[in-house]
Parts: C-alpha cells; structure tokens; sequence
C-alpha cells in the first residue's frame, strides 16, 4: 500500500509516573479504506503489529521505526490469528 496515502503524525510525551519516565509516542492515522482517523501510543520509536479501524473494522499490519511509518499492508482475520498464536507461543517460552 502506498505510504503516501497514509496521513499521520507523531509526538513524544515523557510520563512523569506510569512508564517510568520512558518515551511514549503518539500517532493518528488514517484508515487507507475509509479515511477515519484512529490514534495509536507505544512505547520507544518502533512498533509492529495489527491494527484495526474504529470505524470499517479493516485490519491492518502497520511497521513503525524510527517513529517514521515504514509499511501499512492488509492483514485478514486467518493472518491475525496466526500472529497471535506465534506470539503466545514466544511470550510462552520467554517465561521458562
């Protein structure tokens, strides 16, 4: 999907308590389908993972690095599952 459609902005915010002085960033995008706008906050400058829209219920895999949005693709209801069950199975060997 072409990025240059993908409107967003970011801005760092520093919680004094909470995140423990950690860097949050916050970002609104716009939905590449129906053009509603959603905001996204995560911790440090990089994220990967789904998103959905508020709006259409579109899912999307989102690549952020460098607080800079590098890829936004479709993502179907059998590729999120599949995600999430790879992740519990990392979070899972993690632990022991």
């Amino acid at each position: 999907m072409a990025l240059n459609k993908v409107r967003w902005y970011n801005r760092a915010i520093v919680y004094p308590r909470g995140v423990k002085g950690q860097r949050v960033n916050m970002m609104s995008m716009y939905c590449p389908k129906c053009n509603a706008e959603s905001k996204l906050s995560f911790v440090g400058d990089s994220y990967e993972g789904p998103r959905r829209c508020w709006k259409c219920h579109e899912l999307f895999r989102i690549k952020i690095k460098n607080n800079v949005l590098v890829a936004c693709e479709p993502l179907s209801e059998e590729e999120l599952k599949q995600m999430e069950e790879i992740n519990a199975l990392k979070n899972k060997f993690r632990r022991e």
